[in-house]
């Protein structure tokens, strides 16, 4: 599924995305997904 579907993504700076899930349950395996990707990325949670 893409990313778009179940997130709002928003590019902050040129080396910065903010993915907020429409529903806030989906946050760890949005996470765990991000991670296991092959694009090196790292991400960081708010808490919220």
């Amino acid at each position: 599924m893409p990313l778009n579907r179940i997130a709002l993504v928003s590019v902050l700076d040129p080396k910065t995305l903010s993915v907020n899930p429409y529903d806030p349950e989906t946050l760890k395996q949005l996470e765990n997904a991000i991670v296991s990707s092959p694009l090196g990325l790292n991400p960081k949670t708010d808490g919220e």
